[in-house]
């Protein structure tokens, strides 16, 4: 085995994880109660899962929020009976939506990594940690930012993959969002190995044009991310022909410092797409319809894609698709020295939940592309703290909480250095 510790964090962490959890459990038929329904000859799904009894199973996961509403929600959701109560933590405490107002608080910081011991000392070999978290939150944002900081600290030569909700308009949360989300993105660049980035407008979008929500919840949006979530995943639960570790991920992927990665994933549908060819439904894939990114529109190069199928594929019509992709320059390299295009089968099904209108799937395509599209999200949020620092707005509420006042100005430095970071084409 090759475990992996999952940590859902603040809030929209915790939610997340809800739905992660549930649809992780119906891929390999485990109960609310966390019950096997039948043995399987597949044991890889223990990467992610403790036994704690003979079949039975519990999430190698740790939730954590200074609100105690979201864990309370968790302990009364269908799959409550699934989790370790010992690793649900929560406070009366709330961050005031403020980045460095937990941070502070390091006796809380040193219980969350004494759970987090705990769980890494009942892995027999531990290759690394998955961080789902909003970057908009103050819990969410505050928390994963120092536990970065600590696992790369106690764990150094443990890979770290981070799977953050960025904010946006159409799903409005605090006046925050955009201060936190980039004082959370330095310790995303500095400790996190691969970073899967996903935003609150793209999941929208999706939720709105694909299956017609016009007003989609957060566990819709969830969801939503969660399809995509999984089928990264999946290449760790199940055997296949792809990535075999955390590892692979960062090493194929990230290139040069960029490890910031676009995602996407197709069929999200409430219409049936077990027709459509392999390369049509790559194609779609490829498109801004199913980008989990959506801030950024017009062209964009790659320095490195990855395509996972999954489901009723066929091998040859795979390798036609690929051949393609290169021939065409459907996916186009920045230059030949990035032409990194690799692809990974798992033959299982994905599952798809019994309660949303999502049309269940035969096969599925997800792309992980490290994309110069992911710059204009970084343009957003350097715009947006650029303009609400120069009016000083909100600056008193980090200040008051220990931050100070240059720190405003490194952040937007950073994000600067990122975009530029994606715009260049050299090699070094």
């Amino acid at each position: 085995m090759k475990e992996i510790i999952s940590l859902h964090l603040g809030g929209a962490g915790v939610q997340l994880g809800n739905s992660i959890w549930e649809l992780i459990s119906l891929e390999h038929n485990i109960n609310e109660t966390g019950k096997l329904a039948f043995p399987s000859n597949n044991n890889n799904f223990t990467n992610f899962y403790s036994e704690i009894n003979n079949e039975v199973y519990s999430p190698r996961a740790l939730f954590i929020d200074t609100d105690p509403v979201s864990i309370n929600n968790l302990t009364r959701s269908q799959y409550s009976r699934l989790y370790n109560p010992d690793m649900l933590i929560s406070s009366k405490e709330d961050s005031g939506g403020v980045f460095c107002k937990i941070m502070c608080d390091y006796v809380k910081i040193d219980l969350y990594m004494e759970k987090l011991r705990i769980l890494a000392e009942a892995c027999d070999n531990l290759q690394g940690f998955s961080l789902y978290f909003a970057t908009g939150g103050g819990s969410g944002s505050g928390i994963s930012s120092m536990i970065l900081e600590r696992i790369n600290s106690e764990y150094e030569n443990k890979n770290i993959i981070s799977f953050p909700i960025y904010p946006s308009p159409e799903v409005p949360k605090g006046t925050l969002d955009y201060y936190n989300s980039a004082f959370v993105t330095d310790f995303l660049i500095k400790y996190s190995n691969s970073v899967i980035v996903l935003d609150n407008k793209a999941l929208y979008s999706i939720c709105k044009n694909e299956l017609q929500i016009s007003a989609p919840t957060f566990t819709q949006l969830n969801n939503v991310a969660s399809l995509t979530i999984n089928s990264i995943t999946s290449n760790f639960r199940f055997p296949n022909t792809h990535f075999s570790s955390l590892h692979d991920i960062s090493q194929l992927l990230s290139q040069n410092n960029r490890n910031f990665l676009t995602t996407s994933f197709t069929p999200i549908s409430n219409i049936d797409f077990s027709d459509i060819s392999i390369e049509n439904l790559t194609d779609l894939a490829l498109s801004e319809r199913y980008s989990n990114v959506g801030f950024y529109k017009g062209q964009s190069k790659s320095y490195a894609c990855s395509i996972t199928y999954r489901g009723d594929v066929d091998i040859n019509e795979i390798q036609k698709t690929i051949k393609t992709c290169y021939d065409k320059k459907i996916i186009d390299f920045v230059n030949e020295s990035y032409n990194k295009l690799s692809y990974g089968i798992n033959s299982d099904k994905p599952k798809v939940f019994d309660d949303m209108e999502i049309f269940p799937m035969d096969r599925s395509v997800c792309v992980m592309n490290n994309s110069q599209k992911i710059k204009g999200l970084f343009n957003k949020i350097e715009k947006i703290v650029t303009f609400l620092y120069s009016k000083r707005a909100f600056v008193y509420h980090y200040c008051s909480s220990g931050m100070e006042e240059g720190e405003f100005s490194e952040s937007v430095e950073r994000l600067v250095y990122l975009r530029e970071l994606y715009e260049d084409t050299k090699e070094n």
